[in-house]
């Protein structure tokens, strides 16, 4: 069991939201953004090039979690959440969709206008490429040019080499041998670059380096093709790109355990966590939250990604998004063990003078009391500030127990609190303070 962990402040607030064209007409994607969960976002169809959103955060901020509230995901849907700092991350491995931004372009795919600047930078950038090639003539992996041979920058295998180059104004600037590579053999390598910075690495080895040279001004990227013609032959798994200069250090890091090493990456995991002692509800997803709860991570971009196919509606809703950060005291409080889980049922009830009852019959929505009667000082600050920013009307996904999922699908998720509890003061250094969350429906 690790301690509870409470998620406020949603990001999602003011994100930029992006899908496939096209994926959500009819309930457009932003609805994701606005409090009221029955106002919902509905994708096109249940084929995946649809049921895949990206999220800009607007900054890097520190996340705990990410929540869907009132969907329909069906019991054997899966689901996935990947986070990081990378404004392009095509993962092109099954079950995922291809990245909405890249078009067809014969055997590869082609980048440009607003796709392409939206995740460019004049002054640095970054490319990892997860692949495969045949090691013999020119195999473009991924490259950026303008539709000329006189501003690129090249990431390809020259027969078993592997090489990038980059050319500014026809000269070139760079050209780095940064391994060999055998047919048919999965690598992971990553090219970095800033004016007279450059820098390559294969596997996680030797850093290969230059120190001069002047960057090029690329329009567009193209992923197993280059400017000349020619094709990759291989397989590409994944294609990730920053717009910094990463570190040497982070180059050999994400080349030895892939780009999620510097964010997180939930793989892809049955929606439904919790397992019902009765019937399982169709509907689960109007109640029960899909969650996934982390590590502390710095993010700026969110992937969410449903795999849900054969799901009876034909389509993927849902009511709300959240993403954030939040708070999970250091003292495991032993007396967490006196959580109180409850349920509150709104239905409206006449009893007749003959005894017989009447009524209406609604929603008996999730309520937990807890208290955490262990914090220090600087934890109920933090609290105190919490309070004073979400109030009983700002959300709160309570999370039980971070380590297991199906209780906290169960008995947590996205919700408002009750009441705001006194902070008590009854030792000296120590702090203590009780909650009520109710879910929000």
């Amino acid at each position: 069991m690790s301690n509870v962990l409470l998620c406020y402040a949603n990001r999602a607030d003011n994100a930029t939201l992006a899908a496939a064209s096209g994926a959500f007409t009819l309930y457009p994607l932003n609805n994701l953004k606005t409090s009221p969960l029955a106002q919902t976002a509905r994708t096109a169809s249940a084929a995946m090039v649809n049921t895949k959103f990206r999220a800009d955060l607007g900054a890097a901020y520190t996340l705990r979690t990410l929540a869907l509230a009132n969907h329909n995901i069906s019991t054997a849907g899966t689901w996935r959440v990947r986070l990081g700092n990378a404004p392009f991350d095509a993962d092109f491995a099954a079950p995922a969709a291809v990245d909405d931004r890249c078009t067809t372009s014969g055997s590869g795919y082609l980048i440009t206008g607003a796709s392409f600047t939206g995740q460019h930078s004049a002054t640095a950038g970054t490319l990892y490429a997860e692949f495969d090639t045949p090691a013999s003539g020119t195999c473009p992996i991924i490259s950026l040019d303008n539709n000329t041979a006189n501003e690129q920058v090249r990431l390809y295998t020259s027969g078993t080499d592997l090489k990038f180059t980059v050319t500014d104004g026809g000269v070139t600037q760079c050209d780095i041998t940064i391994g060999t590579v055998a047919a048919g053999v999965t690598y992971k390598a990553a090219v970095a670059w800033s004016a007279n910075d450059f820098a390559g690495c294969l596997a996680g080895g030797t850093v290969g380096t230059d120190a001069s040279g002047t960057l090029p001004t690329p329009d567009r990227m193209r992923l197993k093709l280059d400017q000349a013609g020619n094709t990759m032959g291989g397989t590409l798994v994944r294609a990730t790109r920053w717009t910094t200069r990463l570190s040497n250090a982070q180059l050999q890091s994400i080349t030895t355990s892939g780009p999620d090493v510097l964010g997180y990456n939930s793989g892809w995991v049955t929606a439904l966590q919790l397992t019902f002692q009765g019937d399982t509800p169709s509907d689960w997803g109007t109640q029960y939250n899909a969650l996934a709860a982390f590590d502390a991570v710095s993010a700026r971009y969110a992937v969410v990604e449903i795999n849900d196919t054969t799901n009876a509606a034909g389509y993927i809703q849902m009511g709300r998004l959240f993403v954030g950060g939040g708070f999970q005291p250091s003292q495991m409080n032993a007396e967490q063990s006196g959580f109180a889980d409850s349920r509150v049922d709104l239905s409206n009830v006449v009893d007749a003078l003959s005894g017989t009852r009447y009524g209406t019959a609604r929603r008996r929505k999730r309520r937990t009391d807890f208290r955490l009667p262990v914090l220090t000082e600087a934890e109920a600050d933090q609290l105190h500030e919490m309070q004073a920013l979400v109030g009983t009307l700002g959300e709160v996904v309570y999370i039980p127990d971070p380590a297991n999922l199906a209780k906290s699908q169960r008995y947590g998720g996205l919700g408002l609190l009750a009441e705001l509890s006194p902070i008590d003061n009854p030792f000296a250094t120590l702090r203590g303070t009780g909650f009520r969350w109710e879910e929000k429906i």
